[in-house]
């Protein structure tokens, strides 16, 4: 199958999850993640916003910053991203794709200083291979970075398939975390 047809089949899935649903495997995905060696030891974790029905990582972000922890969002920058601490109830502005982001007034973090990051995903597979929205912000931002964090894609479980087709500019995930496991790669 396509991307794009794989993309719009994986997010209309994510979608049909109700509210319950949501606010459930928020939950799950928080406990999947709060025991794992690589948010345990980290202190500069990207997390997101969910948006289009994305798994969210909300609670993690809470508890994250109740232990001290530095949480940042990505903020659009070109085609790349950036990171924004952002505190909580920091001040947000939508981006061009109406997505929160935390205001200019935020420190920003280079993406190689950061532990952790939480990417959302449209689907993954076991290799730890990502489809993401294609718009390809995350592969730009860390293909440069020698010094690369943990990388983890969220996702609904719903969201694995068999096999993704991998293009060279794919960057891979360490881990894929969903309300149902954790995927070390």
């Amino acid at each position: 199958m396509n991307k794009h047809l794989l993309r719009s089949q994986l997010r209309k899935a994510r979608r049909a999850l109700t509210s319950s649903q949501q606010q459930q495997a928020a939950v799950a995905l928080c406990s999947q993640t709060l025991h794992q060696h690589a948010f345990r030891y980290a202190h500069h974790i990207a997390v997101y916003i969910a948006n289009d029905g994305e798994i969210s990582p909300h609670l993690i972000a809470r508890t994250a910053r109740r232990l001290g922890k530095q949480v940042y969002l990505p903020v659009v920058h070109g085609d790349c991203l950036r990171f924004r601490k952002a505190p909580a109830g920091a001040k947000m502005w939508r981006n061009r794709f109406l997505i929160p982001e935390p205001v200019p007034k935020y420190a920003e973090v280079s993406a190689n200083r950061l532990d952790l990051v939480l990417m959302p995903l449209v689907g993954f597979d076991k290799c730890g291979n990502r489809l993401g929205m294609g718009g390809g912000f995350y592969d730009r931002t860390f293909a440069c970075n020698l010094l690369r964090p943990k990388l983890v894609g969220l996702a609904h479980h719903l969201q694995e398939v068999d096999s993704l087709a991998v293009d060279n500019w794919d960057i891979p995930l360490n881990a894929v975390a969903t309300d149902r496991q954790w995927l070390s790669v």
